[in-house]
């Protein structure tokens, strides 16, 4: 028989469950989803890490530079390969990658490098102190998993 110590089970409203339960691993609903606030318990647990890491990039970003920090497309958007799809593009290639975190920042549309210039060592211990107050041991892992979306254009023909 296999003992867990890692594991907390509580009993009460999935709204009602307190953020420093986070980071949650696995959440189970038992048919019960659906009776829930699902936006609210789908975007809770947030961990304080990716706080500290919007406050991180606000700070030495500042603020012209803020709106390149805000993740995702506008909202109600369509996705960037249903967009290519109705163009010369067509069919796009859609890979999931995974990253350091560090590793993500640099290659994504950021371009935190050409911003931060020859402070990017001052940038990385300074987010790395902000990112080690909020995790036990002063340890901080994470996976970080990304899509990469690319398409080649096709010729027209004659």
């Amino acid at each position: 028989m296999r003992r867990l110590n890692n594991v907390r089970f509580l009993c009460q409203r999935a709204e009602d469950v307190p953020s420093t339960v986070a980071p949650l691993r696995l959440v189970t609903f038992g048919n019960s989803f659906h009776w829930t606030d699902r936006t609210k318990v789908a975007n809770a647990g947030h961990e304080p890490w990716k706080a500290a890491l919007r406050e991180t990039i606000d700070a030495w970003l500042g603020p012209d530079q803020k709106r390149r920090a805000v993740a995702g497309r506008l909202p109600g958007a369509p996705l960037h390969q249903d967009v290519l799809r109705e163009t010369l593009f067509g069919e796009p290639r859609v890979v999931d990658m995974s990253d350091t975190l560090i590793g993500l920042l640099y290659s994504s549309s950021l371009q935190l490098k050409d911003v931060l210039g020859s402070r990017t060592g001052e940038f990385e211990r300074d987010l790395r102190e902000r990112l080690t107050r909020h995790v036990p041991n002063d340890r901080f892992e994470e996976d970080i998993e990304f899509t990469i979306i690319s398409a080649r254009k096709r010729t027209m023909s004659k």
